[in-house]
């Protein structure tokens, strides 16, 4: 699916069971950086096409522009100074990630990153960036979304991370990039749903442990907000006042005749979930 260029963003701000009144808003945002590849070949991976002779002629010269087109867009994510905290897809590894940071448009931003290697064929991962004056990680870790069968087959990881972002509040994020509609919507179904009950059930068992816990679920999930992944797998819900599940903010947005990615002249959403008090878009 050719998709167009996206990214989602979120504002984070403060209320009694939400984020502590003492913080300013923070901006967090998701982005699908559509194949931020280097020049260089990883054996480990089918990087062809990203190479120098490959079908994309991927040089140097080329692969500094995209690096320069990815900064300027973040950093004009939000505020003046770029988002706190933005989650990506489809990085091939942690090196692309730290030419990213490096570049002149972000390098004061002062980023770092979050990154795992992804047992996915065609090497893309997702990642996080964070500035550390606004987000302190307690922990993270992979989780690998195995997509079952015989062949073990599996897709990006999903990147859960916990941090503290202000001063005292805690904050859980999940990045994801969830199967493709490789092969028509119908039956590419059933592997974003498998992603979507990996996603829930450990969704809920935060959710147990802390009815109040502040989640934010994005990423690139292949599925619009009604579709059966996000409605029944994921269980999100689209009234902010409920507590027990995921809210999703994104609908009214879809709802409007509105998205982040079209495909043949049709709008989609694909785009970001959260749990938390109060979350205002745009």
């Amino acid at each position: 699916m050719k998709k167009g260029f996206y990214f989602i963003l979120l504002f984070i701000w403060g209320s009694s069971s939400g984020f502590s009144q003492k913080n300013a808003p923070y901006s967090i945002a998701f982005y699908n950086v559509e194949n931020l590849f280097d020049t260089l070949d990883d054996p480990n991976i089918d990087d062809a096409e990203f190479l120098p002779g490959g079908k994309n002629e991927w040089t140097k010269a080329r692969y500094k522009v995209k690096l320069d087109n990815m900064a300027k867009v973040i950093s004009g994510i939000g505020d003046t100074d770029g988002p706190e905290i933005i989650g990506l897809a489809e990085v091939e590894n942690r090196k692309v990630l730290e030419d990213l940071i490096a570049n002149p448009k972000l390098k004061d931003r002062q980023y770092s990153i979050i990154h795992f290697d992804s047992p996915d064929e065609r090497g893309i991962d997702v990642a996080m960036l964070y500035k550390k004056k606004s987000f302190t990680p307690v922990y993270q870790f992979n989780i690998p979304v195995n997509l079952g069968g015989p062949e073990q087959d599996f897709t990006r990881d999903m990147l859960y991370v916990k941090g503290v972002i202000g001063k005292n509040d805690t904050l859980h994020i999940f990045v994801n990039h969830w199967p493709s509609r490789s092969g028509g919507q119908e039956k590419s179904d059933p592997k974003r749903m498998e992603a979507a009950l990996i996603g829930k059930r450990v969704v809920d068992s935060l959710l147990m442990k802390n009815p109040s816990a502040k989640i934010i679920f994005m990423g690139d999930l292949n599925d619009d907000p009604k579709d059966k992944s996000i409605a029944e797998g994921l269980s999100v819900n689209y009234d902010q006042k409920d507590i027990k599940h995921l809210y999703n903010p994104m609908e009214a947005i879809l709802s409007a005749g509105n998205g982040t990615l079209s495909y043949k002249g049709k709008w989609n959403l694909f785009d970001s979930k959260g749990k938390v008090k109060t979350v205002n878009y745009y």
